[in-house]
This record gives structure tokens, sequence and C-alpha cells, in this order.
């Protein structure tokens, strides 16, 4: 019998160690923290930093060329439409837009400086949103939302639903889904209208991600929770409260990676019931996923992206 778990043991930890060395880095040349990013395919991506910078590669991750937005301001995320339509957000209240590629972009702000936008999404040519936080006295976590109809190229705010909304997710096909503190709100007709189902009492969470009828949220104090009805309930699945998670992204209705501060990164493979630790070739603190092709990217501090090949 000792002999038979200490084998087993050897099975678990050689499994975590080729897990590891799956993950690959790719040097981005600056230690500026990277905030979000975005791949078309396997080859063309875009990252954004929190120095205002952007950069673009088109093979790969292997050479790379940076833009300015023109502003000091942290760029926190970025979306492809296509090979020509892009939009990125920011803080106080910042969004960009360019409908020839890389060059020509425009700053489509609304004007209002206050919010610090964290997730940005286009659903189709025409309709996108982009959503954050706006601080005040009375409410020092509201949650801001802004919707186009023009494709990006003016933004109206939405009324709000709650407090500080953390990110969008649609995956082409079943609702909108809009996380906020405690409540997750759906939308049907691609933001037109909402609907909220609550979450975790009490809880805020940082990040979610949905597929199909399932769906996984995580937040700091080491909180996740999973879904299995798309989001009408949720269990909660707590693991420690040390850890901070900090981006999520679903790969399949069971198959999900968490990223969390200081080099934390959780696969589940049921839905978000159990998680395995990974460990990774560089220890940082997530910030955003996206797959482009069939490779998963993973961006945040130090100027850190690392990439694994999907099977």
């Amino acid at each position: 019998m000792k002999n038979k778990a200490l084998f087993t043991l050897l099975i678990i930890l050689l499994a975590c160690s080729a897990v590891a060395q799956d993950w690959q880095v790719i040097d981005m040349k600056t230690k500026v923290d990277l905030l979000g990013v975005s791949f078309l395919n396997r080859d063309t991506g875009l990252v954004v930093a929190a120095n205002g910078f952007f950069l673009s590669t088109v093979d790969g991750g292997k050479n790379w060329k940076s833009f300015s937005s023109g502003l000091d301001l942290p760029l926190t995320d970025i979306c492809h439409l296509n090979g020509n339509t892009i939009v990125m957000c920011g803080a106080n209240g910042q969004i960009f837009r360019t409908t020839s590629g890389i060059d020509g972009w425009q700053n489509v702000s609304t004007g209002d400086s206050t919010p610090y936008l964290l997730d940005i999404e286009m659903f189709n040519e025409k309709v996108g949103m982009a959503v954050g936080l706006i601080g005040a006295e009375s409410n020092p976590v509201g949650a801001y939302a802004l919707r186009t109809t023009d494709g990006g190229d003016t933004w109206n705010q939405l009324k709000s639903m709650g407090l500080g909304y953390s990110g969008i997710d649609y995956d082409g096909k079943g609702p909108v889904f809009l996380m906020g503190w405690g409540k997750l709100n759906y939308s049907e007709d691609l933001g037109y209208s909402w609907k909220s189902v609550f979450t975790i009492e009490g809880g805020s969470t940082s990040a979610f991600s949905m597929q199909g009828a399932s769906g996984i949220l995580a937040g700091p104090m080491g909180i996740t929770a999973f879904t299995r009805d798309r989001g009408m309930t949720w269990q909660l699945r707590k693991r420690s409260t040390g850890e901070d998670y900090r981006a999520v992204i679903m790969l399949e209705e069971n198959i999900a990676y968490i990223g969390g501060e200081e080099g934390v990164l959780l696969k589940t493979v049921d839905g978000g019931r159990n998680y395995l630790t990974i460990k990774t070739p560089v220890k940082f603190s997530f910030r955003d996923f996206d797959i482009g092709g069939n490779r998963l990217y993973a961006v945040g501090t130090e100027g850190t992206l690392i990439y694994k090949e999907l099977k």
C-alpha cells in the first residue's frame, strides 16, 4: 500500500511538471504590466499596457511593434472584431477604435473621464459594450457601462444595475453576461434589456467566464464558484483566503483556467468543482487570457506574456 501511494504521488508530480513545461514565455522586452490581450488568430494579436502603450504582432509573438495611445494612462482591455475593426479601453473613460487594422486609431471616448473601464467587447459589427467602475463619495465602487450600436463610433451610458462591473462575456450564440458585485446581469438582445440573478452572497468577483451552460467566477480571498445552468444558480467553492484571483477563461464546458496574483494558476477539468495548481515557467500576476487559434495566451505583471498549445 505504501509503495502504491508513493507511485501515485510520483505520477502526480510528473504530471504537474509536464504541465508547467507546456507553457512558453514570449520575451516582450518590457517590464511594464500588461493588462489585456486579444488574438485574432494564432499569429495576429495585440496586448495593452499600464503605461498607455499597446503592442502588435503578426507572427505569433516573435516580433512586436509598439504604439502609444497618446495618453499616459493605463489601457486595460482590447478586442478584435475582425482583421480591421479593433477597440480598446482604459482609465479615465478612454475608448479607442480603428477600422483599418493596426493603423488609423481614433479616440471615441464620451468625454466623461470619471470611469475606470475594465473590459470591452464587440458582439457583432454594430453592437458592443465597455464596462467598469466609477467612484463617488456616496458609492465608491459604482457600476458603469457603455453601449454602442454603430460599430464603436459613439457610446451611450446604460442605467446602473448594481455595484462595480468586472467584465463582459459573450460566446457569439447565447446571452450577453455582465458580472457585478454579487450579481450576474444577462441580456438576450445584446444589451438592450437586462435581467439579473444573484451569484454569491456578499462576494466580490474579479473575473468570470461562461461556456454554454457552464460558468466560473473568481475573486479576492480565494473565492471561486461555478454554475451549470447558465448562471441561474451558483455553487461556492472557496479555496484559500490568501489567494487573489484576477482572470478566468473557460475552454470547454468542463475545462477552465483561473489566474491569480503571485503566480497562482489553477486548472479545472470538472467545471469548477476541483482544481489542480499549475506551475508556470515564470512567476507573475495574471491579468487576462485569450485564445488565438490553437493557442491559449495569458498576460500580466512585469511585461509577462505566456502561451500554451491547445490540443
